[in-house]
Protein backbone atom coordinates (compact mmCIF):
# COMPACT_ATOMS: atom_id res chain seq x y z
CA UNK A 1 0.00 0.00 0.00
CA UNK A 2 1.46 3.35 -1.12
CA UNK A 3 -0.37 5.52 1.40
CA UNK A 4 2.00 4.76 4.29
CA UNK A 5 5.23 5.68 2.44
CA UNK A 6 3.51 8.80 1.10
CA UNK A 7 2.60 9.95 4.61
CA UNK A 8 6.09 9.06 5.85
CA UNK A 9 7.69 11.11 3.07
CA UNK A 10 5.40 14.06 3.80
CA UNK A 11 6.32 13.97 7.50
CA UNK A 12 10.03 13.95 6.67
CA UNK A 13 9.64 16.91 4.31
CA UNK A 14 6.67 18.57 5.85
CA UNK A 15 7.38 22.22 4.96
CA UNK A 16 6.40 21.99 1.30
CA UNK A 17 3.39 19.79 2.00
CA UNK A 18 2.13 22.08 4.77
CA UNK A 19 2.50 25.17 2.59
CA UNK A 20 0.61 23.58 -0.30
CA UNK A 21 -2.13 22.31 2.03
CA UNK A 22 -2.52 25.78 3.55
CA UNK A 23 -2.55 27.32 0.09
CA UNK A 24 -5.30 24.93 -0.98
CA UNK A 25 -7.28 25.65 2.21
CA UNK A 26 -7.14 29.43 1.73
CA UNK A 27 -7.92 29.09 -1.97
CA UNK A 28 -10.94 26.95 -1.22
CA UNK A 29 -12.32 29.37 1.39
CA UNK A 30 -12.00 32.34 -0.95
CA UNK A 31 -13.01 30.41 -4.08
CA UNK A 32 -16.24 28.96 -2.69
CA UNK A 33 -17.39 32.20 -1.08
CA UNK A 34 -16.45 34.26 -4.13
CA UNK A 35 -18.23 31.86 -6.49
CA UNK A 36 -21.31 31.92 -4.24
CA UNK A 37 -21.33 35.73 -4.19
CA UNK A 38 -20.88 35.86 -7.98
CA UNK A 39 -23.79 33.47 -8.45
CA UNK A 40 -25.92 35.56 -6.08
CA UNK A 41 -25.09 38.75 -8.00
CA UNK A 42 -25.72 37.06 -11.35
CA UNK A 43 -29.19 36.07 -10.17
CA UNK A 44 -29.78 39.69 -9.19
CA UNK A 45 -28.68 40.92 -12.61
CA UNK A 46 -30.86 38.34 -14.35
CA UNK A 47 -34.09 39.56 -12.75
CA UNK A 48 -36.30 41.00 -15.53
CA UNK A 49 -37.56 44.56 -15.20
CA UNK A 50 -40.87 43.62 -16.76
CA UNK A 51 -40.72 46.55 -19.20
CA UNK A 52 -38.90 47.21 -22.49
CA UNK A 53 -35.72 48.56 -20.90
CA UNK A 54 -33.84 48.81 -24.20
CA UNK A 55 -36.56 50.92 -25.84
CA UNK A 56 -37.30 53.40 -23.07
CA UNK A 57 -35.86 56.91 -22.72
CA UNK A 58 -36.46 59.21 -19.76
CA UNK A 59 -35.95 62.95 -19.30
CA UNK A 60 -36.68 65.42 -16.49
CA UNK A 61 -38.22 68.89 -16.68
CA UNK A 62 -37.62 71.35 -13.86
CA UNK A 63 -39.83 74.47 -13.95
CA UNK A 64 -38.46 77.52 -12.11
CA UNK A 65 -40.92 80.13 -13.44
CA UNK A 66 -43.62 80.75 -10.77
CA UNK A 67 -46.14 81.43 -13.56
CA UNK A 68 -45.31 78.25 -15.44
CA UNK A 69 -48.45 76.60 -16.90
CA UNK A 70 -47.68 73.21 -15.46
CA UNK A 71 -50.55 71.14 -16.85
CA UNK A 72 -50.77 72.89 -20.20
CA UNK A 73 -47.05 72.63 -20.88
CA UNK A 74 -47.02 68.99 -19.92
CA UNK A 75 -49.77 68.15 -22.41
CA UNK A 76 -47.96 70.05 -25.16
CA UNK A 77 -44.65 68.39 -24.29
CA UNK A 78 -46.18 64.93 -24.55
CA UNK A 79 -47.90 65.81 -27.84
CA UNK A 80 -44.56 67.05 -29.20
CA UNK A 81 -42.81 63.87 -28.10
CA UNK A 82 -45.46 61.60 -29.60
CA UNK A 83 -45.20 63.43 -32.93
CA UNK A 84 -41.47 62.69 -33.31
CA UNK A 85 -40.55 60.06 -35.91
CA UNK A 86 -39.53 56.86 -34.15
CA UNK A 87 -41.53 57.56 -30.97
CA UNK A 88 -44.18 54.91 -30.37
CA UNK A 89 -45.61 56.24 -27.09
CA UNK A 90 -44.91 58.68 -24.24
CA UNK A 91 -46.14 59.09 -20.69
CA UNK A 92 -45.26 60.74 -17.38
CA UNK A 93 -43.89 58.77 -14.45
CA UNK A 94 -42.45 59.46 -11.04
CA UNK A 95 -39.80 56.74 -11.31
CA UNK A 96 -38.69 53.73 -13.34
CA UNK A 97 -38.21 50.01 -12.60
CA UNK A 98 -34.75 49.09 -11.29
CA UNK A 99 -33.76 52.76 -11.05
CA UNK A 100 -32.85 52.50 -7.35
CA UNK A 101 -34.99 55.54 -6.57
CA UNK A 102 -38.73 55.76 -6.15
CA UNK A 103 -41.78 55.72 -3.94
CA UNK A 104 -43.54 53.01 -2.00
CA UNK A 105 -46.90 52.67 -0.33
CA UNK A 106 -48.62 50.44 2.18
CA UNK A 107 -52.09 49.04 1.53
CA UNK A 108 -54.62 47.32 3.74
CA UNK A 109 -56.70 44.61 2.12
CA UNK A 110 -59.15 44.87 5.02
CA UNK A 111 -60.29 48.26 6.24
CA UNK A 112 -58.80 49.15 9.62
CA UNK A 113 -56.93 45.83 9.93
CA UNK A 114 -53.22 46.68 10.13
CA UNK A 115 -52.38 42.97 10.01
CA UNK A 116 -53.58 42.93 6.39
CA UNK A 117 -50.91 45.44 5.36
CA UNK A 118 -49.09 44.80 2.07
CA UNK A 119 -46.35 47.13 0.83
CA UNK A 120 -45.54 47.89 -2.79
CA UNK A 121 -43.45 50.06 -5.06
CA UNK A 122 -45.59 52.78 -6.62
CA UNK A 123 -45.56 54.31 -10.08
CA UNK A 124 -47.73 57.22 -11.19
CA UNK A 125 -48.66 57.00 -14.88
CA UNK A 126 -51.29 58.32 -17.26
CA UNK A 127 -53.53 56.60 -19.80
CA UNK A 128 -50.53 55.93 -22.07
CA UNK A 129 -48.49 54.08 -19.43
CA UNK A 130 -49.32 50.56 -20.58
CA UNK A 131 -48.40 51.26 -24.19
CA UNK A 132 -45.20 53.09 -23.21
CA UNK A 133 -43.81 50.54 -20.78
CA UNK A 134 -44.75 47.51 -22.86
CA UNK A 135 -46.05 45.17 -20.16
CA UNK A 136 -49.13 42.98 -20.61
CA UNK A 137 -52.59 43.66 -19.19
CA UNK A 138 -53.70 40.30 -17.80
CA UNK A 139 -57.05 41.20 -16.30
CA UNK A 140 -59.39 44.17 -16.08
CA UNK A 141 -58.55 47.46 -17.80
CA UNK A 142 -55.99 50.25 -17.92
CA UNK A 143 -56.60 53.79 -16.67
CA UNK A 144 -58.89 56.18 -18.53
CA UNK A 145 -57.86 59.77 -19.23
CA UNK A 146 -60.53 61.13 -16.88
CA UNK A 147 -59.02 59.16 -13.96
CA UNK A 148 -55.57 60.75 -14.23
CA UNK A 149 -54.98 63.65 -11.84
CA UNK A 150 -52.18 65.53 -10.14
CA UNK A 151 -51.42 63.73 -6.87
CA UNK A 152 -50.06 65.86 -4.05
CA UNK A 153 -49.08 63.51 -1.24
CA UNK A 154 -48.15 66.41 1.01
CA UNK A 155 -51.76 67.55 1.29
CA UNK A 156 -53.54 64.19 1.14
CA UNK A 157 -56.38 65.80 -0.80
CA UNK A 158 -58.10 64.48 -3.90
CA UNK A 159 -56.59 60.99 -3.87
CA UNK A 160 -57.16 58.64 -6.80
CA UNK A 161 -60.07 56.20 -6.95
CA UNK A 162 -58.46 53.37 -8.91
CA UNK A 163 -55.23 51.39 -8.90
CA UNK A 164 -53.63 48.66 -11.00
CA UNK A 165 -51.45 45.93 -9.46
CA UNK A 166 -48.98 43.39 -10.79
CA UNK A 167 -49.80 39.69 -10.97
CA UNK A 168 -47.47 38.83 -8.07
CA UNK A 169 -48.98 41.50 -5.83
CA UNK A 170 -52.54 40.50 -6.76
CA UNK A 171 -51.85 36.89 -5.74
CA UNK A 172 -50.26 38.04 -2.50
CA UNK A 173 -53.17 40.31 -1.63
CA UNK A 174 -55.99 38.01 -2.68
CA UNK A 175 -54.71 34.43 -3.02
CA UNK A 176 -56.99 32.23 -5.10
CA UNK A 177 -59.26 35.14 -6.03
CA UNK A 178 -59.51 37.73 -8.76
CA UNK A 179 -58.15 41.05 -7.51
CA UNK A 180 -60.15 43.14 -10.00
CA UNK A 181 -62.91 45.04 -8.24
CA UNK A 182 -61.40 44.51 -4.79
CA UNK A 183 -60.89 47.58 -2.55
CA UNK A 184 -57.60 48.61 -0.98
CA UNK A 185 -57.34 50.94 1.98
CA UNK A 186 -54.78 53.43 3.23
CA UNK A 187 -54.19 54.07 6.90
CA UNK A 188 -55.48 57.60 6.26
CA UNK A 189 -58.90 56.13 5.53
CA UNK A 190 -58.78 56.64 1.76
CA UNK A 191 -59.77 53.67 -0.38
CA UNK A 192 -59.15 52.71 -3.99
CA UNK A 193 -60.46 49.98 -6.27
CA UNK A 194 -58.26 47.59 -8.22
CA UNK A 195 -59.31 47.96 -11.86
CA UNK A 196 -56.60 45.88 -13.55
CA UNK A 197 -53.78 43.37 -13.18
CA UNK A 198 -50.61 43.53 -15.30
CA UNK A 199 -47.70 41.20 -15.89
CA UNK A 200 -44.98 41.59 -13.29
CA UNK A 201 -43.07 44.87 -13.28
CA UNK A 202 -40.10 45.38 -10.96
CA UNK A 203 -40.14 48.01 -8.25
CA UNK A 204 -37.29 50.58 -8.21
CA UNK A 205 -35.07 48.77 -5.67
CA UNK A 206 -33.69 45.44 -6.93
CA UNK A 207 -31.28 45.00 -4.01
CA UNK A 208 -33.60 46.01 -1.19
CA UNK A 209 -37.01 45.02 -2.53
CA UNK A 210 -37.60 42.41 0.18
CA UNK A 211 -36.85 44.94 2.92
CA UNK A 212 -38.62 47.89 1.28
CA UNK A 213 -41.82 46.36 -0.07
CA UNK A 214 -41.67 42.62 0.55
CA UNK A 215 -40.74 41.55 -2.98
CA UNK A 216 -39.30 42.80 -6.27
CA UNK A 217 -42.60 42.54 -8.13
CA UNK A 218 -44.82 44.04 -5.46
CA UNK A 219 -45.81 46.99 -7.64
CA UNK A 220 -48.83 49.27 -7.99
CA UNK A 221 -49.74 51.84 -10.64
CA UNK A 222 -51.70 54.99 -9.80
CA UNK A 223 -53.45 57.19 -12.40
CA UNK A 224 -51.56 60.33 -11.56
CA UNK A 225 -49.00 62.97 -12.35
CA UNK A 226 -46.52 64.35 -9.89
CA UNK A 227 -46.91 67.83 -8.48
CA UNK A 228 -44.65 70.75 -9.55
CA UNK A 229 -41.85 71.68 -10.02
CA UNK A 230 -40.46 68.44 -11.57
CA UNK A 231 -41.89 66.23 -14.30
CA UNK A 232 -40.43 63.02 -15.70
CA UNK A 233 -41.30 62.05 -19.25
CA UNK A 234 -40.88 58.47 -20.38
CA UNK A 235 -40.69 57.73 -24.10
CA UNK A 236 -40.91 54.40 -25.90
CA UNK A 237 -38.79 54.29 -29.04
CA UNK A 238 -38.99 51.92 -31.96
CA UNK A 239 -36.82 48.83 -31.96
CA UNK A 240 -33.10 49.74 -31.94
CA UNK A 241 -33.92 53.46 -32.17
CA UNK A 242 -33.56 54.60 -28.54
CA UNK A 243 -29.94 55.79 -28.75
CA UNK A 244 -30.41 57.66 -32.04
CA UNK A 245 -33.72 59.19 -30.93
CA UNK A 246 -32.44 60.65 -27.65
CA UNK A 247 -30.92 63.88 -29.12
CA UNK A 248 -34.14 64.64 -31.04
CA UNK A 249 -36.16 64.27 -27.83
CA UNK A 250 -33.90 66.66 -25.94
CA UNK A 251 -34.01 69.22 -28.76
CA UNK A 252 -37.80 69.03 -29.10
CA UNK A 253 -38.28 69.80 -25.40
CA UNK A 254 -35.54 72.44 -25.22
CA UNK A 255 -36.98 74.33 -28.20
CA UNK A 256 -40.48 74.36 -26.77
CA UNK A 257 -40.21 77.17 -24.27
CA UNK A 258 -38.54 79.00 -21.39
CA UNK A 259 -39.05 79.07 -17.65
CA UNK A 260 -37.72 75.56 -17.22
CA UNK A 261 -34.65 73.35 -17.48
CA UNK A 262 -34.48 70.15 -19.53
CA UNK A 263 -32.08 67.72 -17.89
CA UNK A 264 -31.01 64.13 -17.16
CA UNK A 265 -31.90 62.55 -20.48
CA UNK A 266 -30.96 58.89 -20.20
CA UNK A 267 -31.75 55.55 -21.72
CA UNK A 268 -33.45 53.22 -19.27
CA UNK A 269 -30.72 50.68 -19.98
CA UNK A 270 -28.12 53.19 -18.75
CA UNK A 271 -30.09 53.70 -15.53
CA UNK A 272 -30.32 49.95 -14.90
CA UNK A 273 -26.59 49.56 -15.60
CA UNK A 274 -25.87 52.33 -13.07
CA UNK A 275 -28.05 50.58 -10.49
CA UNK A 276 -26.08 47.38 -10.98
CA UNK A 277 -22.70 49.09 -11.49
CA UNK A 278 -21.35 48.07 -8.10
CA UNK A 279 -22.48 44.47 -8.57
CA UNK A 280 -20.89 44.23 -12.02
CA UNK A 281 -17.63 45.64 -10.64
CA UNK A 282 -17.74 43.14 -7.77
CA UNK A 283 -18.27 40.23 -10.17
CA UNK A 284 -15.29 41.30 -12.27
CA UNK A 285 -13.10 41.74 -9.21
CA UNK A 286 -14.04 38.36 -7.73
CA UNK A 287 -13.51 36.58 -11.05
CA UNK A 288 -10.04 38.14 -11.21
CA UNK A 289 -9.30 37.03 -7.63
CA UNK A 290 -10.46 33.48 -8.39
CA UNK A 291 -8.32 33.24 -11.53
CA UNK A 292 -5.24 34.56 -9.72
CA UNK A 293 -5.72 32.26 -6.73
CA UNK A 294 -6.16 29.20 -8.94
CA UNK A 295 -3.08 30.17 -10.95
CA UNK A 296 -0.95 30.66 -7.82
CA UNK A 297 -2.21 27.40 -6.28
CA UNK A 298 -1.51 25.51 -9.51
CA UNK A 299 2.01 26.91 -9.64
CA UNK A 300 2.57 25.89 -6.02
CA UNK A 301 1.43 22.34 -6.70
CA UNK A 302 3.53 22.08 -9.87
CA UNK A 303 6.55 23.50 -8.06
CA UNK A 304 6.34 21.06 -5.16
CA UNK A 305 5.70 18.08 -7.44
CA UNK A 306 8.64 19.04 -9.66
CA UNK A 307 10.89 19.42 -6.62
CA UNK A 308 9.83 16.00 -5.32
CA UNK A 309 10.57 14.41 -8.68
CA UNK A 310 14.05 15.97 -8.85
CA UNK A 311 14.91 15.08 -5.25
CA UNK A 312 13.70 11.49 -5.63
CA UNK A 313 15.16 10.70 -9.02
CA UNK A 314 17.45 7.94 -7.70
CA UNK A 315 14.64 6.52 -5.55
CA UNK A 316 12.35 6.43 -8.57
CA UNK A 317 15.05 4.72 -10.64
CA UNK A 318 15.49 2.13 -7.90
CA UNK A 319 11.76 1.41 -7.84
CA UNK A 320 11.80 1.01 -11.61
CA UNK A 321 14.77 -1.35 -11.33
CA UNK A 322 12.94 -3.64 -8.88
CA UNK A 323 9.88 -3.90 -11.11
CA UNK A 324 7.74 -0.78 -10.63
CA UNK A 325 5.96 0.18 -13.84
CA UNK A 326 5.61 3.71 -15.23
CA UNK A 327 1.96 3.82 -14.22
CA UNK A 328 2.91 2.85 -10.66
CA UNK A 329 5.20 5.88 -10.43
CA UNK A 330 2.52 8.09 -12.01
CA UNK A 331 -0.08 6.82 -9.55
CA UNK A 332 2.26 7.41 -6.61
CA UNK A 333 2.71 11.12 -7.33
CA UNK A 334 -0.96 11.65 -8.16
CA UNK A 335 -1.94 9.93 -4.91
CA UNK A 336 0.59 12.03 -2.99
CA UNK A 337 -1.01 15.18 -4.37
CA UNK A 338 -4.49 13.87 -3.58
CA UNK A 339 -3.45 13.36 0.06
CA UNK A 340 -2.01 16.89 0.34
CA UNK A 341 -4.98 18.44 -1.42
CA UNK A 342 -7.38 16.37 0.68
CA UNK A 343 -5.83 17.73 3.87
CA UNK A 344 -6.06 21.21 2.40
CA UNK A 345 -9.73 20.96 1.44
CA UNK A 346 -10.58 19.47 4.85
CA UNK A 347 -9.10 22.53 6.51
CA UNK A 348 -10.55 24.68 3.74
CA UNK A 349 -14.06 23.48 4.51
CA UNK A 350 -13.77 24.88 8.03
CA UNK A 351 -12.26 28.12 6.73
CA UNK A 352 -15.01 28.42 4.10
CA UNK A 353 -17.81 28.45 6.65
CA UNK A 354 -15.82 30.67 9.01
CA UNK A 355 -15.24 33.23 6.24
CA UNK A 356 -18.90 33.13 5.23
CA UNK A 357 -19.99 33.67 8.83
CA UNK A 358 -17.71 36.72 9.03
CA UNK A 359 -19.10 38.09 5.75
CA UNK A 360 -22.68 37.57 6.94
CA UNK A 361 -22.07 39.36 10.23
CA UNK A 362 -20.02 42.24 8.84
CA UNK A 363 -21.38 42.79 5.32
CA UNK A 364 -24.92 41.42 5.54
CA UNK A 365 -24.32 38.86 2.78
CA UNK A 366 -26.39 35.72 2.33
CA UNK A 367 -25.48 32.55 4.19
CA UNK A 368 -23.53 30.08 2.09
CA UNK A 369 -25.49 27.27 0.48
CA UNK A 370 -23.66 24.13 1.73
CA UNK A 371 -23.94 22.49 -1.70
CA UNK A 372 -21.20 24.84 -2.91
CA UNK A 373 -18.64 23.18 -0.61
CA UNK A 374 -18.54 19.77 -2.39
CA UNK A 375 -18.16 21.62 -5.69
CA UNK A 376 -15.16 23.48 -4.28
CA UNK A 377 -13.65 20.25 -2.95
CA UNK A 378 -14.04 18.44 -6.28
CA UNK A 379 -12.73 21.43 -8.20
CA UNK A 380 -9.55 21.74 -6.14
CA UNK A 381 -8.91 17.99 -6.13
CA UNK A 382 -9.20 18.01 -9.90
CA UNK A 383 -6.97 21.09 -10.15
CA UNK A 384 -4.34 19.37 -8.02
CA UNK A 385 -4.38 16.26 -10.20
CA UNK A 386 -4.09 18.29 -13.40
CA UNK A 387 -1.26 20.41 -11.98
CA UNK A 388 0.63 17.30 -10.83
CA UNK A 389 0.14 15.35 -14.04
CA UNK A 390 3.09 16.81 -15.99
CA UNK A 391 5.73 16.37 -13.21
CA UNK A 392 4.32 12.92 -12.41
CA UNK A 393 4.55 11.91 -16.04
CA UNK A 394 8.19 13.02 -16.15
CA UNK A 395 8.83 10.90 -13.06
CA UNK A 396 7.19 7.87 -14.67
CA UNK A 397 9.59 8.13 -17.63
CA UNK A 398 12.76 7.95 -15.48
CA UNK A 399 14.65 4.80 -16.59
CA UNK A 400 15.80 2.09 -14.14
CA UNK A 401 19.44 2.79 -15.07
CA UNK A 402 19.27 6.05 -13.07
CA UNK A 403 19.52 3.94 -9.90
CA UNK A 404 23.14 3.11 -10.74
CA UNK A 405 24.18 6.76 -11.02
CA UNK A 406 25.37 9.09 -8.28
CA UNK A 407 22.92 11.95 -7.72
Amino acid sequence: MELRPILSAMLRNRTGAVLVALQVAITMAVLVNAAFIINDRMKLLAQPAGVDVDRIITILIYAFDPNYDWDGERRQDLDALRSLPGVEAATTMNSLPLSDSGWSSGWLTEEGNVDSDVSSGMYMVDEFGLETLGMELLEGRWFRADEVKIIDFTSGDDFVDSVIVTETLAKKMFPGESAVGKPLFLETGDSVTIVGVTSDVACPWPKFAEDEVGGLYNTTFLPGRGSPPVARYVVRAGADEAATLAPAIEKALTDRGSGRVVMNLKLHREIVDETYGGDIAMIRMLVTVIVLLLAVTSLGVVGLASFNVRSRTKQIGTRRAVGARSRDILRYFLLENAVMTGIGVALGTVLTFALNLWLVENYDLARLDPTWVPLGILGLLLLGQIATLAPARRASLIPPAVATRTI
